[in-house]
């Protein structure tokens, strides 16, 4: 079975758009990856503790702790977005895109840096 084109500009645009979830990552290398896993838990427990942080009339040390941990979900996925979307064309392709070799590139452009 052979690996399907990778757009930088949808890697991107998900990583904009959905951050936290681990979409992009998802996109990038399927369902398993650890990273997209690792975000998406992230983000659940954010919003666990930021719901936690609401009901519970006392401040609760552990509702903190998982807002961080949701927090540092959504920093990662904007930091990989700009670290991948900068990455150069070439560079790109031959990392995720190496099986298509001379019959397709990227040519992402301004619109994955916008």
């Amino acid at each position: 079975m052979s690996t399907p084109f990778r757009s930088k500009l949808i890697f991107s645009a998900l990583g904009l758009f959905l951050p936290g979830t681990g979409f992009n990552c998802f996109y990038l290398l399927g369902i398993k990856s650890f990273w997209g896993w690792i975000q998406l838990t992230s983000l659940i427990a954010g919003i666990l503790g930021f719901l936690l942080l609401n009901t519970s009339p006392e401040s609760s040390a552990a509702a903190w702790v998982l807002i961080v941990l949701g927090f540092i979900a959504l920093e990662a996925s904007w930091l990989s977005t700009i670290v991948f979307g900068l990455r150069p064309d070439e560079k790109w392709d031959a990392q995720f895109n190496a099986s298509f070799q001379g019959k397709q590139k990227t040519e992402s452009g301004w619109p994955v840096v916008i």
